[in-house]
């Protein structure tokens, strides 16, 4: 399971151009880009079950959840762990969208496996 996130409409949320970088080490200026292209801004992607299960859970949840807590929504798109980003349609991303109550649910389910 491959992610990437980004914002699901275009924000200069302060908090959550921090939030961001707090989480994936990018510039604030990156960051705050990223944001404001909304949907297309992808400032975060991984792939799961790997041996850093642990850690990039940990970081999405702290994304999931700061954007929450900040009223902001995400957009997540979720592609194969045999698929590659370029094969994803750039003008169809909402048929790759997940929830991220989908993505937490995976992640609590999994988390054992990694201990």
């Amino acid at each position: 399971m491959k992610i990437t996130i980004s914002a699901k409409t275009s924000t200069d949320n302060i908090e959550a151009v921090k939030l961001v970088r707090s989480v994936t080490g990018c510039a604030l200026s990156t960051a705050k880009k990223q944001l404001s292209l909304g949907k297309g801004g992808f400032f975060y992607t991984t792939e799961f079950f790997m041996n850093d299960f642990p850690e990039r859970a940990q970081e999405v949840v702290e994304l999931v959840n700061g954007f929450s807590d900040l009223g902001l929504e995400l957009f997540i798109i979720e592609i194969g762990y045999n698929e590659s980003w370029s094969d994803v349609d750039i003008n169809n991303l909402d048929k790759y969208e997940v929830s991220a109550e989908v993505v937490l649910n995976t992640i609590e389910s999994s988390v054992g496996d990694y201990e």
